[in-house]
């Protein structure tokens, strides 16, 4: 039984540390943290919360890769959360109401 789990671990933490894997998980992640913020908001549909979102996603994933945060081998992604919220809330902060 420990077998198993240990080798369901393993395979995925591979996939994980796959780059293109890696990519496109922040790219989702991005995406859906900016359609939710977009949502919440009830903003226009040319507000610009998911491409914010995605950026912040990379750019969250990056910071946490060079800092090395590995938290149970998610670290990027919860970098990239993190990034996609930060520039999310920071647009909606920086715009006059």
């Amino acid at each position: 039984m420990m077998f198993k789990l240990q080798a369901g671990t393993k395979k995925m933490q591979g996939l994980l540390t796959n780059p293109i894997t890696s990519f496109v998980l922040k790219i989702a992640i991005g995406a859906a943290v900016g359609w939710d913020a977009k949502r919440l908001t009830r903003s226009s549909p040319n507000s610009p919360y998911l491409l914010l979102g995605v950026a912040g996603a990379l750019v969250g994933g990056k910071i946490a890769d060079v800092l090395e945060v590995y938290v149970l081998g998610a670290g990027p992604f919860i970098g990239a959360v993190l990034g996609a919220a930060f520039f999310v809330i920071g647009w909606r902060q920086s715009q006059p109401r």
